[in-house]
């Protein structure tokens, strides 16, 4: 192995000599051997597989050619550990193009290698379901650092003839070079349009449309791959909305604020038929472009502080697919309902701004925050309460003036709403009872920090909850 790469880079050397300047350019940074290289082979088998790492580095010698193996890929973790730990990694990384970016660790080449030892480990698990091959091929070529990178090989390549090896790489920049010549400019194409969105993942997750069944194979290999599909699109508040197999929720909203507030009245619609389901943060609504002609996404994100994270995480690493194992199934229809209704009572924007506290004081509750919960539930509830006294007052029949007096939250506390609501009978005494009771705890944590049980924040959800409901249930009532 050891002569056959010296022989290889030899004769790759020699016919690159030969190249003219305009050829030379199609040769790939991958494919640089030049002087002074360095070659790290690392044999594992069987079946064969070889990764051969190339470097750069002025102070070792040129051709310094180190063959490591064949190991038996069962020792691939001790064999690599050991070969990490030795002292020629320790070195700073190469300065210059692909720029590195190190997260912890020694800040060294050795981090470096690391990863590329990892990546390799990860490799091979797959082998043993892999037919050996009779000729070596590539897998594929990636850059380490800035003048080094690695190659990944499929089978024995010192079984090949090195220089039509070194030849077919040559050819290949030849073949490009005159390709390159005798082709007409293109002229150049206009902009492609995209529209400018923000979303994330429904949470906890869903399916829209039929849940998917993995087959044997996809169980036994570890999981399955599933593009994401795109399963609906449609209007909400004049924007564009899809949204994809897996639960993937774009909005056409170039505001993330906006957005945000937007995905969650959809989500309070949800969380009021009796679901459960979490609110978008804004941390979470990353931006996301969608394709005008196909309305599919075709550009979307997901913090890694985010639970919402392991959902992508499930579209790439079928391993550890799936994350949740179990999540609840939308269908079409369904899901075209679920949009056609938020679209028609979030119009009153009182209400909709009840259903997303609402739905932020039931995502609180699940998280065990019973304190901010019972805060934002609360809101609801002394907007609520304000507003039927409004409407008292408007039926009673008396002045813009005294109703101005008799509304102003400065001289008209919710203390004074509460007790005048009851002596107006517009609150039944049971109701009395909890919203004072309510009303002396939101006091307590204002000016005393009074802490909130699971208790107390559960009634409160479930007072919230009702005024919501039965303000949607008028809604609809009156527009049928």
């Amino acid at each position: 192995m050891s002569e056959w790469m010296r022989r290889f880079v030899e004769t790759l050397r020699l016919d690159y000599a030969s190249m003219t300047e305009e050829e030379r350019r199609f040769v790939y940074n991958l494919d640089d051997f030049s002087s002074p290289c360095q070659i790290d082979v690392f044999w594992f088998q069987h079946p064969d597989s070889q990764y051969v790492i190339v470097t750069h580095f002025d102070d070792r010698p040129d051709l310094e050619i180190t063959v490591n193996g064949p190991f038996p890929t069962h020792e691939s973790v001790d064999r690599l550990e050991n070969i990490l730990d030795e002292s020629r990694w320790n070195r700073p990384v190469p300065t210059g193009e692909p720029r590195i970016v190190l997260t912890g660790g020694s800040g060294t080449f050795r981090d470096i290698i690391e990863g590329c030892f990892v990546g390799i480990v990860n490799n091979l698990r797959g082998l043993p379901f892999q037919k050996p091959i009779e000729k070596a091929s590539y897998g594929f070529k990636s850059f380490l650092a800035p003048k080094a990178f690695v190659w990944y090989l499929r089978g024995d390549v010192s079984r090949e003839n090195p220089s039509e090896v070194a030849l077919e790489i040559v050819k290949q920049a030849r073949d490009q070079a005159a390709a390159s010549k005798t082709s007409q400019p293109v002229p150049p194409s206009e902009p492609k349009t995209t529209i400018q969105g923000h979303g994330s993942f429904i949470f906890p997750p869903v399916w829209i449309g039929d849940e998917p069944k993995p087959t044997f194979r996809e169980k036994a290999m570890g999981g399955w791959y599933r593009l994401p599909l795109k399963m609906f699109d449609g209007i909400y508040k004049d924007r564009l909305i899809v949204a994809n197999h897996d639960g993937f929720l774009v909005i056409a909203e170039g505001d993330r604020v906006k957005a945000t507030n937007l995905l969650n009245e959809i989500m309070a619609v949800r969380l009021l038929d009796g679901k459960s389901v979490f609110s978008f943060r804004e941390l979470e609504v990353e931006p996301a472009i969608i394709d005008p002609q196909t309305k599919e996404i075709s550009s979307f994100g997901v913090p890694s502080l985010s639970p919402r994270w392991y959902l992508m995480e499930e579209r790439w690493k079928p391993p550890y697919i799936p994350a949740y194992g179990k999540r609840d199934v939308i269908s079409i229809d369904e899901f075209k309902a679920w949009i056609r209704r938020a679209n028609r009572i979030t119009q009153d924007s009182e209400l909709a701004d009840s259903m997303r506290s609402l739905l932020e004081a039931y995502t609180h509750f699940a998280d065990s925050r019973y304190l901010e919960s019972f805060v934002l539930a609360w809101v609801v509830v002394e907007k609520h309460l304000y507003t039927v006294w409004k409407r008292f007052l408007k039926d009673e029949g008396l002045s813009r003036e005294r109703r101005g007096k008799l509304t102003n939250p400065i001289s008209w506390s919710i203390d004074y709403v509460i007790e005048s609501l009851s002596l107006g009978k517009q609150v039944s005494s049971d109701e009395y009872s909890k919203l004072m009771s309510m009303k002396s705890l939101r006091n307590d944590i204002i000016h005393e920090g009074e802490p909130v049980s699971k208790q107390q924040a559960e009634q409160a959800l479930q007072t919230a909850n009702q005024i919501v409901t039965q303000r949607i249930d008028i809604l609809e009532a009156r527009d049928t």
